[in-house]
């Protein structure tokens, strides 16, 4: 792989212990904060990674396990309560889990391609891969990867019914990449699908461990504020049901 630069980063995280953000930092925005949480939390590290350089051959993408889960729930119970001739489109459209990238579009003005990965656990990893990609091929000069997601009481209740001793957590993060010009490098970054079972990890977490799908570009950043001159890591992710992910971080 075609070494490629980071260029900006943030990311937003719960405090130690925690599984949801307590404060995002857009609370002063009133824009902002009449949307979706999910979407809410992607604007704002999109905003902090991009930082003051310009939209110009900017292209976006973004990687999410769940998607708009309250606007989901908020869709079906509408649906449910009221029959399927009530169902709000407004939570209809949020709920699609493309809307992060539309809200992060219209805000900061990004005209250039825009895309949304998810698969599971390592959504992360797939859309930092995409994003490589549409920088070797020329689609784009540099790419905004951003990653989101959201807990909700449905979620929790889901993880419970399966069984594991893990919880769902949420936050999000968000690197702008570049073929040059950063000290901070991704040498790779590779997605492999094994078998498992539907409820089984090809890697189990510890128990009591937080799982959130955007966890792998959290933990991008927190690596790469912490990497040393000249020393490198490798970042691996596991995902429910069978897939892995790792990536390779160097700091020149």
């Amino acid at each position: 792989m075609t070494a490629v630069s980071i260029l900006g980063m943030a990311a937003i995280a719960p405090a130690e212990g925690q599984t949801k953000v307590a404060q995002i930092g857009d609370e002063q925005d009133k824009v902002a904060r009449r949307l979706p949480r999910v979407d809410r939390m992607a604007l704002q590290v999109a905003r902090q990674a991009l930082g003051s350089q310009g939209v110009e051959g900017l292209a976006l993408v973004v990687g999410t396990g769940y998607g708009g889960l309250q606007a989901t729930v908020d869709f079906l119970e509408g649906i449910a309560v009221r029959n399927a001739g009530f169902g709000s489109p407004t939570a209809f459209h949020q709920s699609v889990h493309h809307s992060p990238a539309g809200q992060i579009s219209l805000a900061l003005k990004i005209t250039g391609p825009s895309l949304t990965c998810t698969s599971r656990e390592v959504s992360s990893e797939a859309a930092l891969r995409q994003g490589i990609d549409l920088l070797t091929m020329r689609r784009c000069t540099r790419v905004l990867v951003v990653c989101s997601d959201e807990v909700v009481p449905a979620l929790e209740s889901a993880f419970k019914a399966l069984g594991g001793p893990w919880v769902p957590a949420e936050g999000a993060g968000a690197v702008l990449l570049g073929l040059e010009g950063g000290e901070l490098e991704l040498s790779s970054v590779r997605l492999t699908s094994r078998s498992a079972s539907m409820l089984g990890w090809t890697k189990a977490p510890p128990a009591g461990a937080r799982v959130n799908p955007s966890g792998g570009m959290i933990q991008l950043v927190e690596a790469a504020r912490a990497l040393s001159p000249g020393s490198q890591v490798t970042l691996q992710s596991y995902s429910l049901g069978g897939g892995e992910a790792t990536v390779g971080l160097r700091r020149r």
